[in-house]
């Protein structure tokens, strides 16, 4: 698989955002504890219902350097720094949500 169609597989998730209507992603960080894989849904907001997250965005550091999270049932490849900040900010009972550029923008 090429790069481009690879780009184009992991983009076709993400359902089409209506930007006329303010929309956006939120990343629902579901509850776990440190030993269990990351798991998260994808939710879309409009901006104009002030919903509530947590923003989360920084330099995720190499692009090679991955492992996998659960994003609504499938595996994605993110860099190692945004798979920890995911697992550290997780809580045990309750989920969290997040917006995180690495998953919220296509």
């Amino acid at each position: 698989m090429t790069e481009a169609s690879s780009a184009a597989n992991r983009d076709s998730a993400y359902q089409q955002l209506d930007l006329q209507r303010r929309q956006i992603r939120i990343l629902r960080l579901l509850p776990g504890s440190g030993g269990e894989p990351v798991n998260c849904t994808l939710l879309t907001a409009y901006l104009d219902d002030d919903p509530s997250y947590e923003a989360l965005s920084y330099v995720w550091g190499d692009p090679i350097l991955c492992e996998p999270i659960v994003v609504d049932g499938h595996a994605r490849q993110v860099t190692i720094n945004l798979a920890a900040a995911l697992n550290s900010l997780r809580h045990l009972g309750i989920a969290r949500d997040l917006w995180a550029d690495a998953l919220c923008i296509n």
